[in-house]
């Protein structure tokens, strides 16, 4: 009985491997290192940094780099040496709207839904972060941030929003 039970397991072993080895993969270029949707769509986030919105704002500011949200296709986080914008003393709610709407200006981030969440500074920055509403809905992980430095210089920012909500 033992021999069979052995003999058993060593065959259904045997059929598990060669199933594995040669199975149907629907898309093998899905791997923990390039999801189905870069494999599917076809771009990479080295293609989003090349992006002409991308290029115009680090022609300008050329320190800075970024994360970028494969799915909004916008920058998750980007950071870089401080940027002077604005007056000093500006509101900053209202200052890091308008950088929104013209530094990055390109990726047509909708700052009329934006409402305003935390305006706070701990000490080290000023944080100014942004929820996106849609229809009088909030839009679910919207996430849009200004930060800055406490002579009022940006220094990060975060546009985790959907530019396109049909």
């Amino acid at each position: 009985m033992k021999a069979l039970k052995s003999t058993l397991l060593v065959l259904f072993s045997l059929v598990s491997m060669q199933i594995f080895a040669h199975g149907d993969d629907p898309n093998p270029n899905i791997t923990p290192y390039n999801d189905a949707l870069e494999s599917s769509i076809g771009y990479k986030i080295q293609y989003l940094k090349k992006q002409a919105a991308w290029q115009s704002f680090i022609a300008i500011n050329p320190s800075w780099g970024a994360r970028f949200n494969r799915y909004t296709k916008l920058p998750h986080r980007a950071f870089g040496e401080p940027i002077t914008f604005g007056t000093p003393g500006q509101d900053l709610v209202a200052k890091a709207k308008d950088f929104i709407n013209t530094q990055l200006a390109a990726y047509e981030i909708p700052t009329q839904n934006l409402i305003s969440t935390r305006n706070y500074n701990d000490g080290k920055y000023i944080n100014v972060d942004f929820k996106q509403m849609h229809n009088g809905m909030e839009v679910l992980w919207s996430n849009v941030k200004v930060r800055f430095s406490q002579d009022e210089k940006i220094v990060l920012f975060a546009t985790d929003a959907h530019t396109y909500i049909p």
